[in-house]
């Protein structure tokens, strides 16, 4: 929409043309709903954040219909592990994603309040509230219910290795 008739006059400064603060939101701190009809009134939603490890972490909350979302990480690749907290409203459901490829790594288990919740064997029905998992390309998933969670996902650092021609751990 521009602010004159005229092609090409006007501004076009408009927030209806992009948002960094939604930018924040929906790809650093990763609150999404998805794209499907029934994913109104964040109800179901995602939690995707995408983790950097130059920036350390990021924190981001947001007010909804269904009551207040939020994503918080951090990252240390020096300690082989890094952190995802969600918070889900009271009768949603989110889905959280994991990326293996942080600190240039293979992940190796997700714990949840110090209870393993996904390694090489999979998903574990130890912790009330998160549902199921799975892995999917780079990311492992794991669907939560209500409540807050607290989420370390540990790595094992990576390093190219010139003699061998493959990664190995560091």
């Amino acid at each position: 929409m521009w602010e004159q008739w005229s092609e090409g006059t006007g501004s076009r400064n408009h927030i209806m043309l992009g948002s960094p603060a939604a930018w924040f939101y929906s790809h650093l701190g990763g609150l999404q709903l998805p794209t499907y009809p029934n994913a109104t009134g964040w109800r179901y939603f995602h939690i995707q954040p995408s983790v950097l490890e130059r920036l350390g972490s990021a924190s981001v909350s947001l007010q909804t219909p269904a009551g207040s979302v939020g994503s918080e990480w951090s990252v240390d690749c020096s300690t082989g592990s890094y952190f995802i907290n969600a918070t889900v409203p009271t009768g949603s459901t989110a889905r959280v994603r994991f990326d293996t490829s942080v600190c240039g790594s293979g992940l190796t288990s997700i714990r949840e309040s110090g209870e393993t919740v996904w390694d090489g064997d999979g998903f574990h029905s130890v912790v009330t509230g998160v549902k199921s998992g799975w892995a999917e390309g780079l990311y492992v998933y794991l669907v939560v219910g209500s409540g807050t969670y607290t989420f370390q996902v540990f790595v094992v650092a990576m390093q190219w290795s010139m003699k061998t021609d493959s990664l190995r751990p560091k």
